[in-house]
This record gives C-alpha cells, sequence and structure tokens, in this order.
C-alpha cells in the first residue's frame, strides 16, 4: 500500500489528467477521420451522377479534402500521443515499479518510429539510386535496400513492443487505490487490440478494440481523477 503525500497526489492526478487529455485527442482524431471519409464517399458517388468534368472536379477537390482531414487527424493523434509521453512521466514518478513500465514503453515507441522513418527515407533514397532500366540482380537490389528494409522491420517491432508496456501500465494504474477499474479493462483491451491488429483480415477488428480502449481511457480517468478530488 502506497503512503500518500501531496506530492505523490500531485503526480497521480497530473499523469491521469493528462491520460485522459491524450485519450480525448485520440478519439477526436478517430472522429475527424470518419466525419472525412464519408464526405469523400459522398462526394465520389454524387461525382458518378454528373459529367466527366465535374466529377474529375468533385475528385480533386476530394483529395485535398482528404488530405487537409489527414493533416488534421495527424496532428491531434500526435498532440495525444505528448500528453500520454507526459503522463507516463507523472505516474513514473507516482509509483516507479509499478508504472515505470509505461515511460518504457512510449520511449521504446519513440525510438522505434524515429529510426523506421529514418530507414523509410534512406530506402527511398536507395531504391532511386537502383539503375532505371534493365534487369536488377537479386544481390544487388538486396545490397542496396536489405539493410534498411531490415531497420524498417526492426523499427516497426520497437513499436509493438513500445504499446504492449504502455498497456501493462494501463492494466497495474487499474489496480491501484483510487484508480478505477476501468482503466484496467481499458489496458487488457489495448493489448488484445496491438496483438489482434497484426492478424491477416483482423486488423479491422483490432483498431475497434483500440479505439474502445482509449474511450474507456478517457472514462476511467475521468472517474479516478473525480474519486482523488
Amino acid at each position: 500500500m502506497i503512503i500518500m503525500t501531496t506530492e505523490d497526489t500531485r503526480e497521480l492526478v497530473d499523469g491521469l489528467y493528462r491520460l485522459r487529455t491524450g485519450a480525448l485527442l485520440q478519439i477526436l482524431a478517430v472522429i475527424v477521420s470518419l466525419i472525412g471519409l464519408v464526405y469523400a464517399i459522398s462526394i465520389l458517388g454524387l461525382s458518378i451522377f454528373m459529367s466527366p468534368q465535374m466529377g474529375l472536379g468533385s475528385i480533386v477537390s476530394t483529395i485535398g479534402s482528404i488530405v487537409l482531414v489527414a493533416f488534421i487527424s495527424g496532428i491531434l493523434m500526435l498532440i495525444g500521443f505528448i500528453y500520454w509521453f507526459m503522463a507516463t512521466g507523472n505516474l513514473r514518478n507516482y509509483n516507479p515499479s509499478k508504472l515505470g513500465i509505461g515511460r518504457t514503453g512510449v520511449t521504446i515507441i519513440v525510438i522505434g518510429l524515429i529510426i523506421a522513418l529514418l530507414a523509410i527515407l534512406a530506402l527511398a533514397g536507395a531504391v532511386a539510386t537502383l539503375p532505371p532500366a534493365g534487369p536488377r540482380e537479386p544481390a544487388l537490389l538486396f545490397a542496396t535496400t536489405g539493410g534498411f528494409a531490415i531497420l524498417v522491420l526492426l523499427g516497426l517491432i520497437m513499436v509493438f513492443i513500445g504499446w504492449i508496456l504502455f498497456s501493462v501500465m494501463l492494466i497495474r494504474l487499474g489496480d491501484l487505490e483510487n484508480v478505477s477499474n476501468t482503466i484496467h479493462t481499458a489496458g487488457i483491451l489495448y493489448l488484445i487490440g496491438i496483438i489482434v491488429s497484426l492478424v491477416p483480415y483482423l486488423t479491422v477488428i483490432g483498431e475497434i478494440l483500440i479505439l474502445i480502449a482509449v474511450i474507456l481511457i478517457y472514462t476511467g480517468a475521468g472517474e479516478s481523477l473525480n474519486r482523488i478530488r
């Protein structure tokens, strides 16, 4: 049992608040994406009944809207992740032995993303240097791109491991005194969703589970804040 001081309470409150805010931003990102998808489908559907000229204009306009929606959604998700990163720092300070795994997880995610993105850029550059015509020897192709492809895979594996550690933190957080068990459930669903999303033909189900988990993080953190305050 943890004897909570005022400073400990502040760390827990800040961690829950930032966890909740990050979850809200993630939810908003999904809503924006869904609105953009419905809009794009509607415009493209209507363009079928119009003249080719109007249809082409609608397609160009739709592509622009999709890019804008994707940009807004991406910004919301990035800010949400930043809030989660800060939250894991507060929760680690509150209970390092149980909740420190969350900060470790998000740190691994950041490193993995950086490795993957840099490797993708390098891979694109390597592919661009290949001979534009003629047969490409497998050995030359692998020598030019194989190392970068392996780094991309390594980065993605690190991201996967990082999210698993983050899920474990949520499960442990939900078991603590004064913290809603809803967060424990969210951690389990998040963990299952991460794993299921890697299974072919089940990716959508995994993403839905993750979304439900994020909603539970939002509600569970709110319930916990009400208990503490």
